[in-house]
Order: structure tokens, then sequence, then C-alpha cells
């Protein structure tokens, strides 16, 4: 007797992320960097961390699992419409497989996982991400799109041999998959009641973190998989990047400046103002050793090199962050940049005080301009 399609589902599910599995563990212990070679750990936190992975790569495995499953895109279905839909399904499960490859490819060149903001500016600017890729990792357009194309292939393969099983053995599959659920499950809380400390990764201090979990919350999920990074940043948005914005709309300044621009004005001895232009300009993505001061060999701006010259040169100033819209706003308010779990534009009205250039020349008779190209 031929599987159910229900219970084929389930099947397909349980091949999918018990095969992927085996990849994601070998992908782990193989892979430098990874959450698997952080050091201090014993080899059971080791574990512990990697069954957290498993455990956050199931949701990914339902979807592609769903998606290879030869029998309900076609369940009392027409037959072009169920080929366009299990062609749909195929897609969607070749895009999941490329992403996920994509995102380790992404780890093994650059040490961190591809996460929201990763794709929100792919998606925001895929040629400006074609270009770059194409001028330093040409390969990768040839090599992810195979390696997911061959996953799915044996996904679909295998899938369809066990649509040929009797039902007996297609429910011992989805068995041994909850039995490994549940075991990955145990595993992880054991290691997880543990009351050894650890250190984040890379961080200097004493130990801060409690447990496997809390590590694996904390920093190993950034080096744990795509699936894992990914979820990590969707928890972080749905259960902590709102509650940061909303303590920026309950301050008690309500957005009002600590000193108003009439009583700064009127504590200011217009005698000793000097009425000089003030030009503030800022460079965009410019290195600090393109000016030849500073490092080059070349004299790339020559108006800048005069500045440079006989003006102030301050040799170890640093952006306060790697993003424009945060670096550029931090120095014209002289504040750090906004901190959240995820990204968030600035409002139209922040709901906290900030001093900017002209708050503090307006007042004072300053006709101000701001141009951005």
């Amino acid at each position: 007797m031929r599987t159910p399609v229900s219970l084929g589902i389930l099947t397909a599910i349980a091949l999918v992320w018990l095969i992927g599995g085996l990849v994601r563990a070998a992908l782990l212990i193989l892979v430098p960097g990874t959450a698997w070679h952080i050091a201090g750990l014993s080899l059971a936190d080791r574990i512990g961390l990697a069954c957290y992975a498993q455990i956050t790569a199931l949701p990914a495995a339902s979807l592609i699992g769903l998606c290879v499953s030869p029998g309900w895109p076609r369940a009392g279905l027409p037959r072009p419409v169920a080929r366009v839909l299990e062609t749909a399904a195929l897609a969607v499960a070749f895009l999941a497989l490329c992403f996920q490859f994509a995102s380790w490819a992404e780890f093994y060149s650059t040490g961190g996982f591809a996460d929201w903001e990763s794709w929100l500016l792919t998606a925001s600017s895929p040629m400006l991400l074609l270009a770059h890729v194409m001028a330093d990792e040409p390969l990768f357009f040839l090599v992810v799109p195979l390696i997911a194309a061959a996953m799915l292939m044996l996904f679909r393969w295998a899938v369809r041999k066990a649509a040929e099983w009797p039902a007996g053995h297609a429910r011992a599959v989805v068995q041994a998959a909850g039995v490994a659920l549940a075991t990955f499950l145990l595993m992880a809380w054991s290691a997880d009641r543990s009351t050894r400390q650890f250190s984040p990764p890379g961080s200097p201090n004493a130990a801060s973190e409690r447990s496997v979990r809390a590590l694996f919350v904390s920093s190993a999920r950034e080096r744990s998989g795509a699936w894992a990074r990914l979820l990590g940043d969707l928890r972080d948005r749905l259960l902590r990047a709102e509650g940061v914005v909303d303590r920026w709309t309950r301050t008690t300044h309500e957005g009002a400046p600590v000193l108003g621009a009439g009583e700064y004005a009127a504590r200011v001895n217009r005698a000793r103002v000097h009425r000089w232009n003030v030009l503030i300009v800022l460079f965009e993505s410019l290195r600090a050793d393109e000016l030849t001061a500073l490092g080059s060999r070349r004299v790339v701006m020559p108006a800048l090199e005069r500045l440079a010259a006989e003006g102030t040169l301050y040799a170890r100033a640093y952006a306060p962050a790697a993003q424009s819209d945060f670096t550029t706003t931090a120095v014209l308010a002289s504040q750090y940049p906004l901190r959240a779990a995820s990204f968030h534009p600035f409002p139209a009205i922040p709901p906290y005080p900030r001093v900017l250039p002209w708050d503090v020349l307006q007042p004072l008779g300053w006709r101000t301009a701001l141009f951005s190209s």
C-alpha cells in the first residue's frame, strides 16, 4: 500500500531535516569559526550548541520538505494546475537552499552569516550586490546554485523513493525524526542546565553567560548556521527591538530640548560671537589612507590635501558606526547612534533631546542650510 498524502508530507519533512542535519553537522565541525570552534567549551557544550542549531533549522526543513513532497500539490487538482503548483513549490525550495548556502558562503568569506539587514539591503540594491560579488567572488554564482540544485535533487530523490515505501516504513522515518528531535531537545536542555560560565566570543571581560542556551541566544547563533541567524534576528525584532523604540517614546523629555532656543540665545554674550562662516563637509566612504598625510602614496583630492596641510588633522578619529545613516547623524548630533536589536529609521520627530549645528547657530542669527548628494 502506498503512503497516504499526509504521511508522505511528514515523511518528506523528516527526510529533509535528517539529511540536512548531517550536512549542517559537517559544516559546523569542518568550517572554521563556527560555534563548534568557540574556545573554552567542553565537548558536551559544543554538542549542546550543535543541538540548538539543528532545532532552529526545523522550520526551514519543514518548508523545504513540504515543497518537495510529491503528493500535496496534485491532490484533487487538474493536471496543468497541479504541475504549475509543483514547479512553484520546487522553485521555493531551490531559493531556500540557495539562501542557506549563500549564507554559508558569506560566513566562510566574512565570518558572519547573512542577517535580516543583509537581505533587506540585497533586495533594495540587487544590482549593486551583483557587481560586488562578480568583482570579488565570481565563482559564487556558479558554486552556490550548483550545491543548492544538488541538495534539491537529493531531497527530491529521497522523498520519491519514500513515497513508494509501505506506510509502516514511512511511519518509522517520521518516528526516527521525532526521536532525533526529542534527543536534541534533551541534550540541549542538559547542556543548558550546567552552571559553567562563558565569555561571549571575542570578549576580553570575565565570563558573563551562564548557560549554553544563553550563549546560543547571545552570540553563538550568529555562528551556527543560516537559519539560526535568521530566526535569532526575528526573535530580537519581535521581543526586544520594539521595546527599545517604546522606551524612546516614553522618555520624560518628550522630545523637548534641554535648553530652549530663546533661553540659549539670551545667555550668549553677543559681543564675543565671531560672525564666521561655518562649513561642515562630510565625505561618504572615504578611507583615511586616501590622504597622503595618513599613508596614501598618491594625491587623490588636491583641495582636501591642502586643507589637511593648513588646518588641524585628527589622525585617530573613528567613525561611530559602519553605516552612513548612523554615522552622519552621530557626527552632527555629537551623540552615539541609536542602538537596537534590528534596524529602525530615525523618526521624523525624535522623542529624545538632541542638539544639531543649526540649533546652535540659528538663534544667533546665522542662516543655515543642508545639502546632500
